[in-house]
């Protein structure tokens, strides 16, 4: 059983850790992306596409073009704030990792109370005394 426990443990870790990287190169790239002016492009792209017939019905129409015209404001307030925008995914990247850090702690702890229940519910207690008494 404990071997389980800190199986289970070193996934949920490993995925864990995959998900703050993940996120941190994300970060990093969409960065770079401000910085050369490629999000500027795919943002006004973006902003072009007809709504497809199927995501109407899920969504209103209006709300899906609400949010193409806040794709086009972002996409021209973005070259003024591209040095903000690097500058800022430092600050970014070092808080996902401190966060990778608390969630790593907490899933160790819980992990290591775990352990210690399991433990503490196999240890061998008093004999159990027997209610049954012989009758002559």
């Amino acid at each position: 059983m404990k071997a389980w426990i800190w199986g289970l443990t070193a996934l949920l870790a490993a995925i864990w850790t995959g998900l703050a990287w993940g996120t941190a190169e994300a970060l990093a790239w969409a960065a770079q992306a401000v910085n050369t002016g490629e999000a500027a492009d795919w943002g006004r792209t973006a902003a072009q596409w007809p709504v497809p017939d199927w995501l109407a019905i899920w969504v209103d129409p209006a709300l899906l073009r609400w949010g193409q015209e806040a794709i086009t404001w972002l996409v021209d307030v973005m070259p003024s704030s591209g040095a903000m925008a690097q500058q800022a995914v430092g600050w970014i990247v070092g808080l996902v990792w401190l966060g990778w850090g608390l969630g790593l702690v907490v899933l160790l702890a819980v992990a290591g109370v775990v352990h210690w229940l399991v433990a503490r519910a196999r240890r061998p207690g008093p004999p159990a005394v027997s209610a049954m008494r012989s009758t002559p």
